[in-house]
């Protein structure tokens, strides 16, 4: 089940296509404007090599966020894929489990983040999943759910039990509870 936390294949275009039109004024608009004070074809070039480098590892960035970057389950495994990484975490089967916040993005007008951090027992890498997706809508119920059921499908010993019936609580209210939902 693929998890709503990032653009849709449809924004995600309409965003790459901004990058490379941005992209493409930026190189194409440079000599234009400085080209007359000096020879125009020397300073056009290296006006453009420079911008180039040092907007295209920005941009490369983006590219790969706009691309890559998701989230889903498969079966019990949290998969989250960020720019440059992919972790994994089986839910029912992690010993450390638990609900934080983080504070939102700088000039942001939502609340705090809510979100679900695992640390996968086999290859100790921690995984995080933002419960809120970019425009600060809290995930749907059915993904919720789908994340809880996979917390409660496996079997911990006791002090870890309590932490796992705790978050599959706090995930089961945050999809039923309408103006949990709001915050």
């Amino acid at each position: 089940m693929r998890l709503d936390i990032f653009f849709s294949p449809a924004q995600r275009f309409a965003r790459l296509a901004a990058i490379g039109l941005v992209v493409a004024f930026v190189l194409g608009l440079f000599p234009l404007i400085f080209g007359s004070i000096l020879n125009a074809i020397e300073f056009g070039i290296a006006i453009s090599v420079s911008m180039f480098v040092i907007i295209s590892p920005v941009l490369l960035w983006a590219v790969l966020k706009l691309l890559r970057y998701g989230a889903w389950l498969e079966g019990t495994t949290l998969v989250v894929r960020s720019s440059l990484v992919t972790r994994r975490c089986d839910l029912a089967t992690t010993p450390e489990l638990y609900l934080d916040s983080i504070p939102p993005p700088f000039l942001s007008t939502i609340g705090r983040i809510p979100r679900l951090v695992a640390k996968d027992a086999n290859t100790r890498s921690v995984v995080h999943l933002p419960l809120r997706n970019v425009t600060g809508q809290i995930l749907p119920p059915t993904q919720l759910r789908a994340l809880a059921a996979a917390i409660s499908a496996g079997a911990r010993p006791p002090p870890n039990d309590h932490d796992a019936a705790q978050v599959t609580r706090g995930l089961t209210e945050l999809a039923d509870n309408p103006v949990t939902r709001m915050l």
